[in-house]
Parts: structure tokens; C-alpha cells; sequence
């Protein structure tokens, strides 16, 4: 399974991309700037969260089967506002944002900064 962050990686540097699937342990520490990206991704992905009260976060796990088995417990359980959704379809991890159920069906809201 390939994620979005890993394919992107790998069109950076195929050699990256190997290294961070097969030894992540020799990996560099994220810079600053990088850091401070992830922050302010956390503060944008919070925001977003307080414009859909009552919405349901899944919590993360290391293995994305759980997600999506939490996701799917979510929606039967009659979640309406799902945060973090995980979804597999056809070998393909997808992961929303925002998973909502509006007036014509769900939607996959994605957060941009």
C-alpha cells in the first residue's frame, strides 16, 4: 500500500522513497521549516474540525486497516461528520479530511492551508 506522502516521495528521489519504506530509521530529522509546517498543518486541520460540531475524529493508529475499520464503524454507528476517515478501495488507502453526509449524499472535504 502506497500513500500519497510516499508517492510524492518517490517522484522526488526513487532513493528516498526506498529508504524511508525499507530503513526509516536512517532518515533525517524533519528542519525547522518543516516542523513549523507540520504545526501549522495541525492548527488548519483543527480550525476545520470546529466548523462541523459534533463531528467523530479516528483516532491514529500506526496500521491504516484499523482506520478504516474505525471508519467504517463510524458510519454504521450513524456518524455523520467523520474526521481523518480512512478508506480502502481496490488496493487504494484514501483518506478524507473531512468525511460528511450532506443533503445529497457523503462528501470528502479536503483541508488546505
Amino acid at each position: 500500500m502506497i500513500t500519497k506522502t510516499a508517492y510524492l516521495s518517490y517522484l522526488q528521489c526513487a532513493k528516498r522513497f526506498w529508504l524511508e519504506a525499507k530503513e526509516p530509521e536512517r532518515a533525517e530529522a524533519p528542519s525547522v521549516v518543516a516542523q513549523r509546517r507540520m504545526r501549522e498543518g495541525t492548527k488548519v486541520g483543527q480550525l476545520a474540525r470546529s466548523w462541523f460540531p459534533g463531528g467523530w475524529l479516528v483516532p491514529y493508529h500506526a496500521q491504516p486497516d484499523e482506520m478504516v475499520r474505525l471508519t467504517a464503524e463510524a458510519i454504521a454507528e450513524g456518524e455523520t461528520t467523520v474526521f481523518e476517515a480512512v478508506f480502502m478501495a481496490d488496493d487504494r488507502l484514501i483518506k478524507a479530511d473531512i468525511w460528511r453526509q450532506g443533503e445529497e449524499g457523503w462528501q470528502l472535504i479536503e483541508v488546505k492551508g
